[in-house]
């Protein structure tokens, strides 16, 4: 009698020991299967591009996403490929070229590469270049079964710039995420063509800046700013194009630029405003009458 006691309480025991949990929850095996099989997906990605330099970042996974349920995965892989600095303290002339890639699985299958950006970055603005870089980081926002919606900086971007929000498909191909109903805005024509004028004149941004030691840096961190506005208007996601403008304003006066400067026929004042036109827009709000005074 205690003989069976003794069995059943070793097997229930097993079964606790035996039961599967992740940061203390149960889940099914399924689950824990799926979630194990991305992270060695993961691990032999990371593995398969290791760079050994003495002065190279270790490669890593920078982000990732696992839908346990639909059994879809992404994760955005991080690698340094080249430098032309000498020493751990040196800034070189370039700085450290880093890579940013995209993977994708299903069903456990191999990962398939999406989308990839590589670019040079310095700490401080090169002499031979006039440029510190790009940041090319890459941020996972959400996950489906048609591929990714990630946040990537422009080509046309200086130093660490407002990232914009795309959909990257299983294809590789690269658009604009489609625009949920409910923050699409009906915008009075004139106004609209009002904002993008400004937006396209300040793009550019070829006043006299010439009061600013810094004015080439702040300048161009100001154009990419607008830039990526005028995109998420032109298409009108205009809650995008308020969270893109951060303080572009603020660098063309640090550039050297006065309210009443202007670009293109428009000051830098008008351009101040058209901000929160674009604000108002995205909070479902009417455009002030003064704007289309001005």
């Amino acid at each position: 009698m205690k003989k069976k006691i003794q069995n059943k309480i070793e097997k229930e025991e097993k079964k606790i020991i035996e039961s599967p949990k992740i940061e203390g929850a149960m889940v099914s095996k399924k689950s824990i299967s799926f979630a194990n099989s991305v992270k060695e997906l993961m691990d032999k990605c990371v593995k398969n591009h290791q760079h050994h330099h003495p002065l190279y970042r270790e490669t890593c996974i920078h982000q990732h996403i696992i839908d346990e349920e639909k059994k879809i995965a992404a994760w955005v892989l991080f690698e340094q490929i080249d430098t032309d600095r000498c020493t751990s303290e040196d800034d070189g002339w370039l700085g450290d070229q880093y890579r940013y890639s995209v993977w994708y699985t299903a069903d456990e299958k191999e990962p398939k590469q999406l989308y990839e950006d590589h670019a040079y970055i310095r700490k401080s603005v090169s002499a031979l270049t006039g440029s510190r870089g790009r940041d090319c980081s890459i941020d996972l926002v959400s996950l489906d079964e048609e591929g990714v919606i990630a946040r990537i900086v422009p080509d046309d971007s200086e130093g660490y710039s407002t990232k914009r929000k795309v959909r990257i498909t299983k294809n590789g191909e690269v658009r604009a995420p489609e625009i949920p109903k409910e923050e699409k805005r009906k915008v009075d024509s004139a106004v609209r063509k009002k904002i993008i004028s400004i937006l396209k004149a300040w793009a550019d941004a070829s006043g006299n800046y010439s009061k600013s030691e810094n004015a080439d840096t702040r300048s161009s961190a100001g154009r990419s700013q607008i830039r990526e506005v005028l995109r998420c208007t032109e298409r009108g996601d205009w809650k995008r194009a308020s969270e893109a403008y951060c303080g572009a304003c603020s660098d063309f006066w640090d550039a050297g630029y006065d309210w009443d400067d202007s670009c293109g026929g428009y000051t830098l004042r008008e351009l101040d405003a058209t901000v929160s036109a674009i604000r108002a827009i995205a909070e479902g709000k009417k455009v002030s009458k003064d704007f289309m005074k001005e």
